[in-house]
This record gives structure tokens, C-alpha cells and sequence, in this order.
């Protein structure tokens, strides 16, 4: 039998864990779930069991390029942890624990006394321990579910009517139809936006996607959207500097897909395009948690938003060539003269609505900047 833990996290990846390396609740609020009463004592041990057996506990880092464990280098040798071996007599390294059976034996210690490691039998006689197998993979899609709900929960509903809110059309003697603009004067909100402007990836793709909205569905790109939440006291300062209104465009999105969140952060996280979760301070959480959070940042004109990253890809219904439809375009000002001809073309070829979003009156009604 080896002595290398290496070999005991093959063995119970094989076994039990088959999601033993993709499991990563460091990326979800577990406070605020905690809070919602959304984690069960089961949840709780995945969380605690797996925080135990993270490798790094056991002196192993991932290697990208070889795409397993090895044993952590050192730049300094005052870091390295220390313990004391009974069976050689003498203090050993952590990274030499790691191969010589210690650490193994650590490691089946913690599983052996979760309180998940609980055999039983099923009907034919084959003791399993059911509430490992898929424990990790299973907690992260129900946190990932609960957020999205959440999420679908707490974006605006532009069919909604009522004070502070209001529905008119346009263009009624265009041939080419009207369009219909939900007009929000005060009603509390809360939407996601992406913009499109003229320094929007390259200017090249800004003024073929203006001059051409069919491409947003056809050309190669990112398979990611940069979103930015707002909501009734955040309404315009999110967006770009330097950005000409007169022909900017902005997608919202009120619909999340299942596992359509792949990353957010109260700040700028700089989404790298890719589904790999690469992007600064990330954490999921609830819709009016993450705002809270962003409202207690110091915020300055060039970085004055938060980020919510979408998965461009999408099997929903509506969907083109594979592609995330938005829900909506957003508009800000006071009267539907206010709403530039980009904006137009883009509500007619996705067939969504116009939100105008009327700023002096949220900064009245809330008494914001």
C-alpha cells in the first residue's frame, strides 16, 4: 500500500468522492445562505468535511500544466509547518508527510469521522456510503440553484404595473411595428445591464454590432457577458466613461438560465470571457446582498459598479444559434424622445421592450448623487 496521499486522493476520488477536486464552497456566502436557512446539517458536514481535506492541508499544491497534486514548493523555509512523528522519534516537514503515510492517515481520520461516513447496504448485499458519493457536486448545484432563484426572484418584472411605473409605445406609424416601453419614475428595481459602447472590446466590433444587431447571435466571441446590477439608487452610475449616449446601447437581462451566474463580485472582477472561474473576489450570493455589499464600497467615477458574469451560451427557449437573448433595452431619461435610434433597431430585432429609466427622479425620490 502506498504512503503517498497523493495515491489515498486517487483512490478516493475512485471510490466515494467523485467530485472530490471540483468542490469549492470558498465561492459561495455562506453567511448570508446561512442566514436563509438554506443549508442543512447534511450541508454542513460536506462543508466542514471538505474544508478538512483540502490538499493544501496535507502539503500539496495543483500543478496546471500536469493537472494533479504535487508536493508544495517552499521559496521559504520558515513557512513550512512542522509536526512531530511518534513513529520516527523526530519532527518532520509537512511536505514530507505528505509521502511518507502521515498524511494519508490524516486524511482517512477526517473522512472515518464525518458524520457523513455512515455505511449502508442496499438491496444487493453492497455497503456504500451514500452521503459522500456526489456530496460536493451536489451541495454546489443546490447553493447554485438557490442563488439563481433568488436572482430571477429579485429582477424587475416589466410586465408589473402600479405607481412609479408606467407603459407606453412608439413608433406606431412605423411600418415596421411599435415598440413598448415600460417608463420607471420611482418604482424600486432592480436589472442587469450590459453595455455596449464605442470602446466595447475593439471599435471594430462596436460598429459592426451597432450597424447589425443579427451579429450579437452569429459572430465568434467571449462565452461570457459582463453584467453590472442596478437597482433604484444606482442608476446611472455605472456606466462607462466617456460613453456617448447618443449611441450607446444597453442589454438587460431578467432572466437567468440554470447555472447561467458564473461569477460575480461587488467590485469590478475583471471577467477574463472564458466559464473558468477566473475573476477577483468572487463570491455568490443573494441579489440584495450582493448590492449591499457594493453600496458599502468607496466608489469613484471609473470604478463605480459591481459585476455579475453570464454564461453567453443558452439551450432556453427564444434562444439563437445558442446564444443569451436579452430580456430588454435600457434607456435613461425622462421622455421617450430621449431614446436614440441604436437602442430602436435593437429592441425591434430581439423583439423586447424599452426600459426607460427616468434618473432625475430616482435621485429626487431617494436622494441620491
Amino acid at each position: 500500500m502506498s504512503n503517498d496521499v497523493r495515491d489515498a486522493y486517487k483512490a478516493i476520488s475512485f471510490i466515494m468522492l467523485s467530485d472530490f477536486d471540483g468542490c469549492n464552497t470558498n465561492h459561495f456566502d455562506l453567511e448570508t445562505l446561512r442566514q436563509r436557512q438554506v443549508l442543512t446539517s447534511d450541508d454542513e458536514a460536506v462543508i466542514d468535511l471538505f474544508r478538512k481535506v483540502d490538499p493544501r492541508n496535507f502539503g500539496l499544491e495543483y500543478d496546471v500544466e500536469r493537472r494533479e497534486y504535487v508536493s508544495a514548493g517552499y521559496d521559504d523555509w520558515g513557512a513550512v509547518e512542522f509536526e512531530y512523528d511518534e513513529r520516527q522519534g523526530e519532527y518532520i516537514s509537512s511536505d514530507s508527510a505528505a509521502t511518507n503515510g502521515i498524511a494519508t492517515e490524516k486524511l482517512l481520520q477526517a473522512i472515518a469521522s464525518s458524520p457523513l461516513c455512515v455505511p449502508v447496504e442496499d438491496e444487493s448485499g453492497v455497503t456504500k456510503i451514500i452521503k459522500l458519493e456526489g456530496a460536493g457536486s451536489d451541495l454546489e448545484n443546490k447553493l447554485r440553484r438557490y442563488i439563481t432563484d433568488d436572482w430571477n426572484k429579485s429582477l424587475i418584472d416589466l410586465e408589473a404595473t402600479g405607481e412609479g411605473i408606467e407603459h407606453l409605445t412608439i413608433e406606431e406609424d412605423n411600418p415596421k411595428g411599435v415598440i413598448k416601453v415600460v417608463k420607471l419614475t420611482g418604482v424600486p428595481f432592480k436589472m442587469l445591464s450590459h453595455t455596449i459602447y464605442g470602446h466595447y472590446l475593439r471599435p471594430d466590433v462596436f460598429h459592426a454590432l451597432i450597424n447589425d444587431p443579427s451579429i450579437w447571435n452569429t459572430a465568434q466571441g467571449s462565452a461570457t457577458i459582463s453584467t453590472s446590477c442596478i437597482d433604484e439608487r444606482h442608476c446611472h452610475n455605472y456606466l462607462q466613461v466617456g460613453s456617448n449616449e447618443s449611441s450607446q446601447v444597453l442589454l438587460g437581462f431578467n432572466h437567468i438560465q440554470p447555472g447561467g451566474i458564473v461569477a460575480m463580485a461587488p467590485n469590478d472582477g475583471y471577467l477574463r470571457g472564458s466559464l473558468e472561474l477566473k475573476m477577483f473576489n468572487v463570491q455568490f450570493t443573494t441579489c440584495d446582498e450582493l448590492m449591499r455589499k457594493f453600496d458599502r464600497l468607496t466608489h469613484n467615477r471609473h470604478l463605480n459598479y459591481n459585476e455579475v458574469g453570464l454564461s453567453r451560451i443558452s439551450s432556453e427557449p427564444g434562444s439563437r444559434n445558442g446564444r443569451l437573448q436579452p430580456s430588454h433595452i435600457i434607456v435613461h431619461g425622462s421622455s421617450t424622445d430621449d431614446i436614440n435610434e441604436n437602442s430602436k433597431k435593437f429592441a425591434r430585432y430581439f423583439g423586447v421592450p424599452i426600459t426607460l429609466i427616468d434618473d432625475e427622479a430616482y435621485r429626487k425620490k431617494y436622494n441620491v448623487e
